[in-house]
């Protein structure tokens, strides 16, 4: 083999001579060996570090030309190995570099020179890796793929990539205030490590070389190959290891490349690969930031508030990934619970949601990110992935109109379409009948039903109508006892205060969407505040859409609306058949004004009658 290696040793005999031969396999023509020191006042370290080096000196039985730095004193991780490459492509133009923990399968040479040839002249890539974190999976169409990550257990690259590694980092401040995570990153979870590992590895808090390679691909756009098939295994986890002293759970099995080298055919950053990487557990701050959040939960810092920090934040997504974590999402709805909307939130409570099957659940948490957040690149791709297709025209009413403007509304909703059209088969008939009265929704959320009602009147009304929205704006208020499904409380179902948010913007985007922003008078508020204030102003009412869900809520829409209410005119309520408080507010309702509503199933929790 013609390509240059550097195997870079310290104290560890076995391991050495373990990956030396596998070196003398490939029987490279130029072999670079340095040695650090032994370190001063360690016992028998001296001896360890003496035969690490007779593992190698003297066993090299083929033709190669051989050059040793090997140190009497000890320089530590960082400057060890960063020096030793540093003299490595001093007198090479490009090469492999292999740790005397690191062993690799024969092909992996072959790997390595063949794309060190194949990519000589190309800037953008700066790093070839012998190994990945794909648990198995194969990526893109070729043998290896684009990442961000430059894995260091057995590795190679140019001199040309070497020359831009800067040990003390002096560009990153520029990184960092340029948002250069930010360009690389999608999740808040890998910023937030990252953020914190390169911050403590400029600062010198850090012994180690390796970040300050990594930081050199983000800083200069450059692209990590790495084999879909695992070419290099650490077997230098345990006690004498310098950072990989706990038992092996990271590095993955060796795995000969099969066949042929294949090429891909767009070698670019495989991002979802990346974030694989991250959430799998591989990157060693997962487990930091997954520590962190559990002593916080335990420590005098409530959980809401610590998720209020990006650390806070990056744990709860990472064990929201691993398994449905109950107190972490008891914390999330907490959170929702203020009645502010903080990015994440709801996306991980759809992590939630998605690890214990409730998918629509976890749709309308996707959509609430959304909502506040339309930026959110991983909760668009998980509401793709998880969305199910548009309800085809078959399963809708045979209306031509209800048909036309169900697809324009429903992302706005989370009304079925049984309910959407019962609502607007209503307004419509209202408007056509000349009722006396406006048009209230109490309960509006992202506005697709209000938008429904406003068109029913600006093409169906024969008098001056308006449509009152009623909603606080910011998700709903807490529930009381009384409000649970099937012997569950509303907080446990994760559908308790604060959530089913959505700004006023989605309401009136909607609804300019479809021309009828002018017919619609947002009221903002919770029930109990507003009816009372604003019911003169209301006045008289063809059409009254209750969706409070709550028994408070329910109530309060009651007490004050219902009496304005003209005869003839109706009342859809959307959570009858759900939740137990609101049947309880309609039937004390009724009992206390002697009342009997005949009333009329849409669905399974949908509910009308005519006054």
């Amino acid at each position: 083999m013609n390509t240059p290696v550097l195997f870079l040793v310290f104290r560890r005999p076995e391991l050495t001579r373990r990956v030396f031969d596998a070196i003398k396999q490939a029987r490279p023509a130029k072999l670079f060996v340095a040695a650090d020191g032994p370190r001063s006042g360690t016992s028998g370290e001296y001896e360890q570090c003496q035969a690490t080096r007779d593992a190698i000196c003297g066993q090299i039985d083929w033709e190669c030309q051989v050059q040793t730095l090997l140190r009497d004193k000890n320089l530590g991780c960082k400057l060890a190995v960063s020096s030793a490459i540093d003299w490595f492509f001093e007198h090479v133009e490009e090469g492999i570099i292999l740790e005397d923990d690191c062993l690799p399968d024969l092909s992996f040479f072959g790997f390595c020179e063949a794309l060190l040839d194949k990519y000589r002249d190309a800037p953008e890539v700066m790093h070839i890796s012998g190994d990945n974190f794909q648990a198995g999976r194969s990526r893109g169409d070729g043998s290896y793929y684009g990442s961000s990550y430059a894995h260091i257990w057995g590795w190679a690259t140019w001199r040309r990539a070497w020359k831009h590694y800067d040990v003390g980092m002096k560009c990153f401040p520029e990184f960092k205030r340029s948002g250069g995570l930010e360009r690389i990153f999608d999740t808040e979870a890998e910023r937030a490590y990252w953020l914190k590992n390169l911050e403590r590895t400029y600062r010198g808090d850090v012994n180690t070389w390796d970040f300050q390679w990594t930081f050199s691909l983000w800083a200069h756009n450059g692209i990590a190959i790495l084999p879909n098939a695992n070419l290099v295994e650490n077997i230098g986890f345990g006690a004498g290891g310098t950072h990989t002293v706990a038992a092996n759970k990271w590095s993955p099995p060796l795995r000969a490349s099969a066949g042929p080298l294949i090429h891909p055919s767009l070698l670019v950053r495989d991002r979802q690969t990346d974030e694989f990487t991250f959430s799998s557990g591989a990157i060693s701050g997962e487990r930091k930031v997954t520590h962190s959040l559990w002593k916080r939960l335990a420590s005098r810092l409530k959980p809401e508030r610590f998720l209020e920090t990006s650390a806070g934040l990056a744990a709860a997504r990472i064990l929201l990934k691993r398994n449905a974590n109950t107190r972490v999402f008891h914390a999330l709805n907490r959170s929702k619970s203020r009645h502010t909307a903080k990015r994440n939130v709801d996306y991980l409570r759809a992590l939630y949601f998605q690890r214990r099957g409730e998918l629509s659940s976890a749709v309308e948490s996707l959509k609430e990110e959304l909502r506040y957040f339309p930026d959110h690149v991983e909760a668009a791709a998980l509401l793709t992935k998880l969305q199910q297709s548009p309800q085809s025209v078959g399963e809708l009413p045979d209306d031509p109109e209800f048909r036309e403007l169900y697809p324009l509304v429903q992302p706005y909703t989370m009304l079925s379409a049984s309910r959407l059209w019962n609502l607007f088969r209503l307004a419509r008939n209202a408007c056509q009948q000349d009722l006396e009265g406006n048009i209230v929704e109490c309960g509006v959320a992202a506005g697709g039903s209000s938008a429904l009602l406003a068109t029913a009147i600006a093409r169906h009304s024969r008098r001056p109508r308006r449509l009152f929205a009623c909603d606080s704006f910011s998700g709903m208020p807490a529930p009381t006892a009384a409000d649970a499904h099937k012997g569950l409380s509303a907080e446990a179902t994760g559908w308790g205060a604060g959530t089913c948010a959505a700004p006023e913007a989605s309401l009136l985007e909607v609804c300019r969407r479809l021309g009828v922003a002018d017919f619609v008078e947002p009221v903002a508020g919770f029930f109990g505040e507003t009816l009372p204030l604003n019911r003169d102003r209301i006045g008289s009412i063809a059409l009254l859409h209750m969706d409070g869900d709550w028994y408070e809520s329910t109530r309060d829409i009651l007490v004050n609306l219902f009496d304005s209410v003209t005869a003839g005119g109706c009342v859809q309520i959307d959570d009858y058949g759900h939740w137990d408080g609101c049947r309880k507010a309609v039937s004390e309702f009724t009992e206390s004004r002697g009342l009997t509503f005949n009333i009329q199933p849409i669905d399974y929790t949908g509910v009308w009658f005519e006054k």
